[in-house]
């Protein structure tokens, strides 16, 4: 009996630590934005390195940290239940026409200074608080909204709370309303084709 009562504890003890030291392995979300800001500014200030291959070393950094599936799925809004089936067309095009209209804008972070003031933990999802100082600029609010998922921290909506008070996915969920109400999703599709290359980002 005290040889089984034994394994039993054993086993227990096993089972905590190993979970323990798998909650360990796991950045943080703050640390998950932080480094990937790092990533940025340390490319975004290096004057040596040619633009095509900084435009590049940028775009791994900031795509490995985003969550592409359900950012797609909450711009979609109520439209991803009928249409989730299309989800692996519709996400890389998304992501695309985001890339493309965003990240040719960063250099206006070069210099800038970021100050990480807190996160909000709460079942597998987070918020990660920031300002950020750039010269000539407003100061910027910016809330990172995370999700637990495939063992990391990572970023499936971006909040401006000040100047601008604006989330980058319900404003597209709100053109995507505004489309998907008079046009099939195949053409939608042929829209974000079309859009890719304004750098505008705009859809309607």
């Amino acid at each position: 009996m005290k040889r089984k009562i034994l394994v039993i504890a054993a086993v227990a003890i096993f089972t905590v630590c190993v979970s323990v030291s798998r909650a360990m392995a796991v950045p943080q979300p703050t640390e998950e934005v932080r480094s990937m800001m790092n990533k940025v500014l340390r490319l975004l200030n290096d004057e040596t390195m040619p633009d095509a291959i900084r435009q590049q070393k940028l775009k791994t950094a900031i795509l490995y940290v985003i969550d592409r599936d359900e950012m797609s799925k909450r711009a979609l809004g109520i439209h991803f239940a009928s249409n989730k089936d299309r989800l692996n067309e519709f996400g890389p095009l998304f992501l695309e026409l985001i890339e493309k209209a965003y990240f040719s804008r960063l250099n206006a972070m070069k210099g800038a200074v970021i100050d990480f003031t807190g996160e909000d933990v709460n079942e597998g999802y987070a918020i990660v608080h920031s300002r950020i100082f750039a010269q000539g600029k407003d100061e910027l609010f910016v809330d990172y909204r995370m999700r637990l998922s495939e063992g990391r921290w990572r970023i499936y909506d971006i909040y401006i709370s000040s100047p601008f008070n604006m989330s980058l996915v319900s404003s597209y969920r709100a053109q995507f309303n505004r489309l998907l109400s008079k046009m099939s999703f195949d053409e939608v599709l042929q829209r974000l084709r079309e859009k890719i290359n304004t750098k505008d980002g705009r859809l309607d």
